[in-house]
């Protein structure tokens, strides 16, 4: 019987230094039983240039020159929290049919530079873009407009910048 005793006792004793040696699982620090949670990426607020509209004011032929002057009433504005900061470009492009069947565009003169936008700001102007009568043709063109063509501006959305397609008749033309 005594034997029968000091087994039970080692094995109880056995059985206890092993329970107590086993890893028990920890909660994670701070609340219990609630996960901490993952800390946000804070993006930067940008700005948000947005083409608003173009209209033809008119379309002259300068014969001296040999070239046509496109002149536009564009309107857009900077919808973003933030002012852009530095000044950027417009630029008016004509659309064309390519010897593989697609479209491509072409620019017409030269890019307007235009200043800085507030917050919020809308701004209209009028630009006048001349390109030679050979380039153009006489025939009427569809043509876009650009905001900020070059990417100098880092927007919080760049898919809103064009205008769309809108025809620009030339003089002698169809």
């Amino acid at each position: 019987m005594k034997k029968l005793t000091k087994f039970l006792l080692l094995s109880f004793f056995t059985v206890s230094l092993l329970c107590a040696g086993a890893q028990v699982p920890q909660a994670p620090k701070g609340t219990p039983g609630k996960m901490p949670l993952p800390t946000p990426k804070v993006q930067p607020l940008k700005p948000d240039l947005q083409f608003i509209s173009a209209r033809v004011v008119s379309v002259t032929e300068i014969p001296s020159k040999q070239n046509f002057e496109i002149k536009l009433l564009i309107t857009y504005k900077n919808a973003g929290p933030v002012a852009t900061g530095t000044g950027f470009f417009l630029d008016l492009q004509s659309q064309f049919g390519t010897t593989a069947g697609g479209t491509d565009y072409s620019v017409i003169g030269s890019k307007a530079n235009l200043p800085p936008l507030a917050a919020g700001q809308t701004r209209s102007g009028i630009w006048v873009f001349a390109k030679s009568i050979k380039a153009l043709g006489r025939a009427t063109q569809h043509c876009m407009v650009r905001l900020d063509c070059t990417n100098l501006i880092a927007e919080s959305n760049e898919e809103n910048n064009n205008s769309g397609l809108f025809d620009v008749a030339l003089p002698g033309g169809e």
